[in-house]
């Protein structure tokens, strides 16, 4: 969840529908954030048409949105 910034609901992916966390597994475990397993995550997302939260500071390779509301997706 997130607070929509200016009180504007369409700012806050999650809230407005716009945004999935995606987390893959491998061996019954969640895939660390930067390893190959969610590496293929984000492939397959992206050939949905959907970007991943990776720019800006602090990188969210879980965080998909379609479509893009954030700027620091990619």
């Amino acid at each position: 969840t997130c607070i929509p910034s200016a009180t504007n609901p369409a700012a806050c992916p999650h809230t407005s529908g716009k945004a999935v966390d995606v987390w893959g597994t491998q061996d019954g475990k969640q895939c660390a954030k930067d390893s190959v397993c969610q590496q293929e995550v984000i492939k397959a997302m992206r050939a949905q048409g959907f970007c991943v939260l990776s720019g800006g500071s602090k990188p969210e390779l879980w965080h998909f949105e379609k479509p893009k509301v954030s700027s620091s997706c990619n």
